[in-house]
């Protein structure tokens, strides 16, 4: 399979392929099979997400292998990015990277202040990789692995 991977915004026809994407990364976290298929349904999108958020796919070949979901629409002129899923097989190949690469033009599109995310533990590396800065959180914070980026101004 090319690495060579398109982006776009995605449908509702997305839907299937964007959770079975998902479904395989979450598979894969290092952490026992039990938990990760006890989060899984809480971590798949159905079409209300769809109508108030935005999900970027990547493709290649037509097959969706990435997606970001971002949601632009907060009162605090923030965006909060809120899953970033790439296939196992094809990590490290610079798509979840350009998944962030449009979230963040996107964000600076609605001239919005910075993007944060609350990360997985699994995720905190490529964040900081990604130059986001961790924020400080309160002990026992539902989301102890908080992360936000200023937007370029376009």
């Amino acid at each position: 399979m090319s690495r060579r991977a398109e982006y776009r915004i995605a449908g509702i026809e997305d839907l299937e392929a964007i959770n079975d994407v998902i479904e395989a990364a979450v598979m894969n976290w290092p952490m026992a099979d039990r938990v990760k298929r006890l989060s899984l349904p809480s971590l798949k999108y159905n079409e209300t997400d769809l109508a108030h958020m935005i999900f970027i796919v990547g493709e290649v070949r037509y097959e969706i292998v990435g997606v970001a979901v971002w949601d632009p629409f907060r009162d605090d002129n923030l965006a909060l990015l809120h899953g970033l899923y790439v296939l196992p097989e094809l990590q490290g190949q610079g798509i979840g990277k350009d998944l962030v690469s449009h979230v963040l033009s996107g964000a600076a599109e609605r001239r919005l202040d910075a993007v944060i995310v609350r990360a997985e533990r699994v995720a905190v590396e490529f964040f900081r990789a990604q130059q986001f800065q961790q924020i400080e959180t309160a002990p026992g914070s539902e989301y102890p692995w908080q992360f936000i980026r200023p937007v370029a101004a376009s």
